[in-house]
């Protein structure tokens, strides 16, 4: 049984990670650890104030930092059995099963956000370790802060790129075909002086149609694979690699599936 989250798309822009870890304890002591405060605080990111009842209000309190209290309900309670409840937009459900050996606890968490993705499998990840550490009587906490990063790193790879944050797509206009090139959509941003920003991600396998480049022309590779053809000759530009185009030169191309890409560019045409 991996320890690792697996990332699932349940539905349009909802996803959840799931996790199922053994733990080598009786059904009871863990459910004890999920739902007393003094257990919780040795792996749980915060306190959880409310009643321990199905339909209570709950609010999440993390102390010692400067964060905001988040809100949430206790949707399902079903000792020893099942524990859901939402954590701000987020939802959290524990489920226990028995095992002859001890219990193996099944935790999924759904959520909006592809973006976040990462980021939440390695905090969730570094619980679910203090939870077992927590359950054996062995200290925890001060290995956490350490192991998040390395986590986030492991996670990034094994999720590879997503779409960006509805935040950042919602402010800008959606482009379809960027660059005239059927396969690169995203979102274009206008600023000062006619400056037109573009985030743009190559939704398959992409041909740039040769254009000529605009006076003012910046591109920066988020992440992915971008290869530009241009006076006889190819250059690849892999993640974190940048190209600002001789204005006028004909230029043709292509970007792997998965791609992104920051543009940048600024013609008189420039509403």
């Amino acid at each position: 049984m991996s320890n690792h989250g697996k990332l699932e798309r349940t539905a349009v822009d909802t996803y959840r990670l799931r996790y199922e870890r053994h733990y080598p304890h009786p059904v009871e002591k863990v459910w004890r650890a999920l739902i007393e405060p003094s257990q919780l605080k040795s792996w749980f990111p915060a306190a959880i104030e409310g009643e321990r009842k199905q339909g209570a209000s709950l609010r999440f309190v993390f102390e010692g930092t400067d964060l905001p209290a988040m809100q949430g309900t206790l949707e399902v309670f079903d000792p020893p059995r099942v524990l859901e409840l939402t954590w701000g937009e987020d939802r959290l459900r524990f489920e226990l099963i028995a095992e002859p050996d001890g219990c193996k606890l099944i935790f999924i968490t759904t959520f909006g956000e592809r973006s976040i993705a990462p980021r939440s499998a390695a905090g969730w990840h570094a619980c679910l370790d203090n939870l077992a550490a927590s359950l054996a009587d062995t200290p925890a906490r001060a290995a956490r802060g350490a192991s998040w990063p390395k986590l986030y790193q492991e996670y990034a790879k094994q999720f590879g790129p997503s779409e960006f944050p509805a935040f950042v797509s919602a402010a800008g206009i959606a482009v379809g075909e960027a660059m005239d090139t059927p396969g690169l959509e995203g979102h274009a941003f206008h600023g000062h002086g006619g400056t037109r920003i573009e985030l743009l991600r190559a939704q398959r396998d992409a041909e740039m149609p040769e254009h000529p480049a605009a006076p003012n022309e910046y591109l920066f590779v988020l992440e992915g694979r971008c290869e530009l053809r241009m006076g006889g000759g190819e250059i690849v530009l892999g993640a974190g690699m940048e190209f600002q185009f001789p204005a006028g030169m004909p230029v043709a191309g292509k970007v792997t599936v998965g791609t992104r890409l920051l543009r940048a560019v600024s013609t008189p045409e420039s509403p």
